[in-house]
């Protein structure tokens, strides 16, 4: 990555000092929102740690921060529909259908994304945050349906990062998984970091230094015979594939999760479930700028409730094929 790395010794000549005000009397080519920014997405470390905007500098630490150059964004507009569940002067919440990919990445290149359609409506994101995947501030995967948010200004990006590093967002999913939790109400933590067999996927460890943290609150919202579940989802951190990995860790992977589903795969493909059946259905927050409190939903998609209608028809049949 192109851009300008500073490194310097701070002599506590300022004393007390937060490091984001330290860099932006250090660093006067650099406006402070832009290093308040940078920090926050990881460009800052102090002595080797990553540290946040506010941490305080006393006096003999070593400040390492890059700036990455600035290009204005080169991906290309694409007019299609967006389904806008939110939307004001600063923030955008979409429902995403699933198949669309959030930003541009590596086998991308033939197709749109996210960031392209909204790029053609709103135009004014192109500058805010990361020229790649502007206005994007968090992520649900490709073939994950459901809500996402968008920032429409660097002002409100930064405070939703800062609310995220807060956890100020309460986040449901809902999932139609194989088999039915033995608790109808079930708390899931464990630590994830990448599968040591396939550097694409993830996978559960038993040792916390070699892994992240991820806790995931459920419930069972209905059981098909004990064949699946529709569960509900609410997670407390938001690691890649998260779900996905815990709940196929604990023997209930999600319908149609072709990377981690193979115990499911036979009732996948018998109730006709051709991605991963798992939707970022809730999302409740207090407003970045105003402080009102909001509840969003996105309807349950279309595929996934046919699916939910051939499990219902599956765990009758189960249920009648016992009686004979």
């Amino acid at each position: 990555m192109k851009g300008k790395k500073f490194k310097t010794r701070y002599d506590g000549s300022l004393g007390e000092v937060r490091v984001d005000a330290f860099l932006a009397k250090w660093l006067t080519e650099i406006s402070r929102s832009r290093i308040v920014g940078l920090i926050k997405e990881g460009y800052l470390n102090v002595d080797g740690e990553k540290v946040r905007p506010a941490f305080k500098l006393i006096g003999g630490e070593t400040v390492t921060f890059f700036s990455p150059e600035e290009t204005p964004t080169e991906l290309k507009p694409v007019e299609g529909e967006l389904d806008v569940i939110y939307e004001d002067e600063g923030l955008l919440v979409v429902n995403k259908p699933a198949g669309l990919t959030v930003h541009p990445g590596a086998g991308t290149e033939k197709e749109a994304t996210l960031v392209q359609l909204l790029l053609a409506k709103y135009p004014g994101i192109s500058s805010v945050g990361d020229p790649e995947r502007p206005g994007i501030v968090h992520r649900i995967d490709k073939d994950t349906s459901g809500l996402i948010m968008v920032a429409k200004s660097e002002a409100v990006r930064l405070k939703m990062l800062d609310m995220f590093s807060e956890h100020a967002f309460e986040k449901e999913y809902r999932a139609l998984v194989y088999g039915l939790p033995q608790s109808s109400n079930f708390y899931l933590e464990d630590y994830l970091a990448r599968s040591t067999a396939d550097r694409k996927k993830m996978a559960v460890v038993r040792d916390p230094e070699k892994g992240r943290q991820a806790i995931t609150n459920g419930q069972v919202i209905r059981a098909f015979s004990t064949i699946a579940s529709e569960v509900s989802l609410m997670i407390e951190t938001g690691r890649t594939h998260q779900i996905r990995v815990q709940m196929a860790h604990y023997g209930h992977p999600v319908l149609g999760d072709e990377t981690y589903g193979r115990s499911g795969a036979k009732l996948s493909k018998l109730c006709g479930a051709s991605r991963q059946m798992l939707h970022a259905y809730r999302l409740s927050f207090s407003h970045p700028v105003t402080g009102a409190e909001l509840d969003l939903t996105a309807p349950l998609p279309a595929d996934f409730l046919r699916v939910r209608e051939a499990l219902k028809e599956l765990s009758v049949s189960k249920r009648s094929d016992r009686r004979k």
